[in-house]
């Protein structure tokens, strides 16, 4: 139960909500503290407004400040790049960092299979076969997430609702005339745009997976200075030869061991590097070859573009691309971003752009308690210290209530109205 709105929350989120009114920013900062404490496994409107032991509190207000209330998620979004920014370089002296990550994905919030009212909710590939609704497509929304990486901390940077084609026909002849198409590559395009020359100093590393690695996408990191590292299909070329024909072509080539630790353990790679010219890359690369045993029959093959990185060390740079798959659980299993209600597409970016705020604050708070040579503590201990000092202020409210002669049905009916 909530009966106030922290000094840390606000401190964080009323920076990013001026040009609100004072009634906008009230139901701002209710949405962001509920989506934070609430355990909910949905976090619908209705199911938030109980956390909220606040007179103003009403579920039916709340759907309006979604719906119709004046207020633009673009600025929320462009504050809050801002105060991650601020926030990366104060990091970044005490850290003494000099590699930059930015991950990019994307990730489905999926939806019934009979929900067909919501302007951003259509049939999507899946590739995770268990959410499968339609032969290989899955009823959703889909977003593009953009993670800055800086050592141990991950921190969301920028994000985009992608449409179809055809739903954003359908949008424009229902009366969205500013409304346009855009590829996921000019989505990216548009994110990498809102951060450059804003980041830290350092060396910039994009990194993505092989849905991602394209042509344009190269020429678009290399365009600003940033170098890539990214998975790639074994039917690129390097040099004019297939990927999948470059470990037999360097059997001259030693076997490197290389072991990594992942979330599963810790496990030993053998790998082999080749460098050459790949399309959309005017230098050399390096590409990294790697087979779980002697045997494997389908290695894994990565890319470089700074190719005086050792193999060791481009894989451990790539494995940071992780960040933004831990952003999308807790993004979508923790603050439910996939959880609204609203149909209309101005209701749903305001709703993500709230729910990217409150993963923003989490970040942000996690690394303002860090201090060198301590160990650093797992995220899920900044979201229970933040519960915490909401539970203590519920009971002190209660003590309160208790000292001024409430009685115990009293107390009840106002701490746990039915």
């Amino acid at each position: 139960m909530i009966i106030d709105h922290s000094e840390w929350m606000r401190n964080f989120a009323l920076p990013l909500l001026l040009g609100l009114n004072v009634f906008q920013v009230r139901h701002a900062l209710n949405v962001l503290e509920a989506l934070v404490v609430s355990d909910l496994r949905h976090k619908t409107l209705a199911g938030l407004t109980r956390c909220l032991l606040l007179a103003h509190a009403d579920h039916f207000a709340l759907a309006d400040f979604f719906r119709v209330s004046p207020w633009s998620a673009e600025q929320v979004r462009e504050r809050m790049i801002e105060a991650v920014l601020i926030m990366a370089c104060k990091l970044q002296m005490r850290l003494g960092e000099g590699r930059i990550g930015l991950a990019i994905d994307d990730s489905l919030c999926v939806k019934d299979i009979a929900t067909k009212a919501m302007a951003a909710v259509g049939l999507f590939y899946d590739h995770v076969e268990q959410r499968r609704q339609t032969r290989r497509h899955s009823n959703a929304s889909r977003y593009i997430n953009l993670m800055l990486v800086l050592g141990p901390f991950s921190f969301p940077l920028s994000w985009r609702l992608y449409l179809r084609r055809k739903q954003v026909n359908k949008l424009r002849r229902a009366g969205a005339a500013g409304l346009r198409f855009y590829t996921t590559n000019q989505l990216v395009e548009q994110m990498f745009k809102e951060v450059e020359g804003r980041l830290p100093s350092g060396r910039v590393y994009v990194l993505f997976d092989s849905w991602y690695a394209s042509q344009n996408m190269f020429k678009a990191v290399r365009r600003r200075g940033w170098h890539f590292v990214c998975a790639s299909r074994s039917n690129r070329n390097l040099s004019g030869t297939p990927l999948s024909q470059w470990w037999s072509k360097l059997a001259q080539q030693r076997r490197q061991r290389i072991s990594l630790s992942s979330t599963k353990g810790k496990r030993t790679y053998q790998v082999r590097v080749a460098r050459g010219r790949v399309r959309g890359c005017s230098h050399q690369v390096a590409v990294v070859i790697s087979k779980r045993h002697r045997r494997d029959r389908s290695p894994a093959f990565f890319i470089s573009s700074d190719t005086a990185l050792s193999a060791t060390t481009i894989l451990k740079i790539y494995t940071l691309r992780w960040e933004c798959e831990l952003g999308n659980w807790w993004l979508k299993q923790r603050l439910g971003l996939g959880d609204y209600r609203v149909r209309s597409l101005d209701a749903i970016l305001r709703w993500h752009a709230l729910v990217f705020v409150a993963y923003a604050f989490l970040c942000v708070r996690r690394a303002e308690t860090y201090r060198p040579g301590k160990p650093l503590a797992p995220f899920a201990n900044t979201l229970n210290e933040h519960r915490t000092w909401h539970f203590r202020q519920l009971i002190l409210h209660i003590a309160g209530l208790a000292r001024n002669g409430r009685t115990d049905q009293q107390i009840l009916e106002s701490v746990a109205p039915t």
